[in-house]
């Protein structure tokens, strides 16, 4: 189905403000890094 492109981009924006960030940093912040240390 075919969405028009500002009914997506409200979507999107509404989403991310609230969800996104919380979810990105905790993902971030559990991954390993090179050295293989937690961060």
């Amino acid at each position: 189905a075919q969405l028009p492109a500002q009914t997506v981009m409200d979507e999107v924006q509404n989403f991310d403000k609230k969800c996104l960030k919380k979810t990105c940093t905790a993902e971030k912040n559990t991954l390993p890094t090179k050295e293989g240390k937690i961060v």
